[in-house]
């Protein structure tokens, strides 16, 4: 009973403390409200091969988006990523382990921020990946235990605030991030911008004929966000972003992640053997790679690479049931693919571009697939790359490459952007969420405060 009315009169005291800083920062002018970057938010991304916090810093101005309030992200962010992701834990969900998991990033976030900020820094989580594909109970546990964490952590936190997000969403924020970087909206819409530059200077595209349209392929999820006209019916997710409506075809695939479908392609070949310590060859992994699975007995994947036969299953196994974008894409839409593609194209292609076509993809895939060993695909890759890379160039260039054919139909030759950051800052959505969620915290923050003072 202690211990309840203890964290109660904690939350209350932490949660006055913000309040007050909110209202100390919107007393002084809104330029003055720009320059300050004092305030803090942290983004946990609960993926599916790891869990990463996120840190911002941030300055909230009450004048932007016509009197409603607003903010400006400073970027680049700073965030430190936990091994494994949080699926590895639902055989033992227990409140216990998920603690122990998260502490290290519990300490990052501590050390990184001064002990005068915790108070008014913010906790956001989202589950992405790692825990959709979980069922419905699982997540319920998650979720639970989660939010307790977060509760006796030094920081505002409210369990709302902990919350599962969607492959759509995931994307849309992901674009909203990318099109905030590359000045797409306009200097006057740019909330999202590098540290120690003015408006003046954001990078801006006050007339691009369309928005980049973004491709992401991460471990667990593939997304792929294309903005529509609003009465288009193939919209699929809208961003209600300082009084206007955005609509976005926003495409989630779980499951299409490049580790995640190779898994799956791996197991859909393997049907039916059930013997101990049976193995069969896998025309997507290099000579020399193998896989242990589990499905009924314990049995050995092995690479024999081949290039039309990988092509051949991926796309008929892993890609069928993929359809394409039901419009045709708008001429002289830029299009980042991010994620794998930026991997692959600079360490397996060894490209320092950061330009690529799918044709780019498939004359390296026919060269690696031609029975390489693993040894010697990784001396032809980049001498950085992971050696997972050289186990798996055959698999994930073919894969990254029908993906795009399939999804975009894009003719081999157009080119397209790999990339992880603009100038320095990750294109990665949870800038979106401080960017597109703190406003509305702010003002209810305010409003009942407000609502105080009048009794």
């Amino acid at each position: 009973m202690w211990l309840h009315c203890s964290r109660f009169v904690c939350h209350c005291v932490v949660t006055l403390l913000f309040v007050c800083a909110i209202c100390a920062q919107t007393a002084g002018a809104a330029a003055a409200a720009e320059e300050s970057s004092d305030r803090y938010a942290i983004v946990i991304d609960g993926g599916s091969t790891g869990t990463r916090a996120h840190i911002y810093s941030y300055a909230y101005d009450a004048s932007k988006c016509g009197s409603t309030g607003g903010v400006t992200v400073w970027m680049p962010d700073t965030s430190k990523k936990v091994r494994p992701g949080l699926s590895s834990f639902v055989d033992e969900p227990s409140l216990d382990v998920i603690e122990r998991y998260l502490e290290p990033l519990r300490s990052f976030c501590v050390e990184s921020i001064d002990d005068a900020m915790h108070a008014s820094t913010v906790v956001l989580f989202r589950g992405t990946a790692g825990m959709r594909t979980m069922d419905e109970h699982t997540q319920g546990v998650f979720l639970s235990h989660i939010r307790a964490i977060l509760s006796s952590w030094p920081f505002l936190f409210r369990h709302e605030w902990a919350e599962l997000m969607d492959g759509k969403r995931e994307g849309a924020m992901g674009w909203f991030v990318l099109n905030q970087l590359l000045g797409t909206f306009g200097s006057d819409l740019t909330v999202i911008r590098q540290k120690h530059t003015r408006a003046d200077e954001q990078p801006t595209k006050e007339k691009a004929p369309n928005r980049a349209a973004l491709v992401e392929v991460g471990g667990g999820s593939a997304q792929v966000v294309v903005e529509v006209d609003t009465n288009v019916s193939a919209a699929t997710e809208q961003l209600d972003f300082c009084g206007s409506v955005y609509s976005l075809y926003s495409k989630s695939y779980d499951g299409l992640g490049r580790q995640l479908a190779l898994e799956g392609l791996v197991h859909t070949l393997s049907k039916g053997r059930q013997q101990e310590n049976d193995s069969h060859t896998v025309s997507c992994l290099q000579r020399g790679a193998s896989m242990t699975l589990v499905q009924g007995s314990t049995y050995t994947a092995e690479g024999q690479p081949n290039f039309d036969t990988c092509r051949q299953d991926v796309d008929h196994f892993v890609l069928s049931s993929i359809d394409p974008l039901p419009f045709v894409l708008p001429p002289h839409t830029e299009i980042y693919a991010v994620e794998n593609y930026y991997y692959f194209n600079k360490y397996v292609r060894k490209d320092d571009s950061n330009m690529f076509t799918i044709a780019d993809f498939d004359q390296l895939a026919e060269q690696l697939c031609a029975n390489l060993s693993v040894d010697e695909v990784a001396i032809r890759i980049h001498p950085e790359a992971e050696r997972e890379k050289a186990e798996t160039a055959c698999f994930g260039l073919n894969f990254l490459s029908l993906l795009l054919t399939r999804v975009l139909r894009l003719p081999p030759e157009h080119k397209m952007h790999a990339v992880l950051d603009i100038a320095n800052s990750s294109i990665a959505w949870p800038a979106g969420v401080v960017a597109l969620t703190l406003p509305k915290i702010y003002r209810d923050v305010l409003h009942a405060a407000k609502i105080r003072d009048e009794l």
